[in-house]
């Protein structure tokens, strides 16, 4: 048994890394969509509206309109299949989406990008401009918070790492107290508890001191409060880290008073 127990940490580090996998697939996704959509050959006629308007009419088909299934000469069928093909294929996506091509580029898009693009009713050269200004857009935020993710699963890993050795000696420590039979050895284990508790608050007060930087201003545009809720909701606990040195703490205390016997 090597004495180290950090539940919440380790929990914390399995959402990173999974939901860092999940962003980078659908990161990659939307590169493979944009190169697609960069070759996509689109004519300056506007493809057959789906609707009461038709192509000639002023308002923009809602997003919830049925798709046009057929081929179009103006190329966005093209352009919807490409999405399908890369974007709505990822291997997660029935399980976290399951949404319809119309609810998915509307969320990803946007609802003015997307009814133009399920529609058809603008000219095709400017449909496809919108829609890949905004796939950049949609790639370039999952690379971002790939960025803030790393950068959390590397203070996870830090307080795993500094808690895992603290935790060690608590142990050996706690040992110890049961197998001494003299106030002189319990007076020097006690001594070293004192150490290790030192060492515990320390680190408590620099996660403390991390998590209140943070909640102060935003991470490459993601606000604190918004990245513990959308990884950590879940769990017990917003602050994984902090929780677990507590409980190392209290351990350690525990210990200590003990030593007083």
């Amino acid at each position: 048994m090597t004495g180290t127990r950090q539940p919440h940490v380790e929990r914390a580090l399995d959402i990173v890394e999974a939901e860092t996998a999940l962003l980078q697939r659908e990161r990659d996704a939307f590169e493979r969509f944009l190169r697609r959509a960069d070759r996509v050959q689109v004519s300056a006629t506007a493809g057959g509206a789906v609707g009461g308007d038709g192509p000639e009419g002023s308002g923009a088909a809602p997003v919830q309109s049925t798709l046009v299934t057929g081929d179009t000469p103006d190329g966005l069928e093209e352009l919807r299949t490409a999405y399908r093909e890369t974007v709505m294929a990822v291997s997660h996506y029935d399980r976290e989406y399951g949404e319809s091509f119309a609810e998915h580029t509307a969320a990803e898009l946007g609802e003015t990008v997307a009814a133009q693009l399920v529609s058809g009713a603008a000219p095709a050269p400017v449909v496809k401009r919108a829609v890949i200004g905004a796939a950049d857009a949609a790639r370039d935020s999952r690379r971002d918070l790939v960025a803030v993710l790393a950068r959390e699963r590397d203070s996870l890993r830090a307080v795993e790492a500094d808690l895992g050795e603290i935790e060690r000696t608590a142990y050996e420590l706690g040992r110890e107290v049961s197998r001494a039979t003299r106030s002189g050895e319990l007076t020097a284990i006690d001594a070293e508890l004192e150490a290790a508790e030192r060492r515990c608050t320390d680190l408590l007060n620099r996660r403390q001191e991390l998590l209140h930087g943070r909640s102060t201003a935003a991470i490459s545009g993601v606000e604190a409060d918004s990245l513990v809720q959308y990884l950590y909701a879940g769990l017990e606990t917003r602050c994984p880290g902090l929780t677990d040195i507590a409980a190392c703490l209290e351990s350690i205390r525990t210990h200590r008073t003990r030593c007083l016997r």
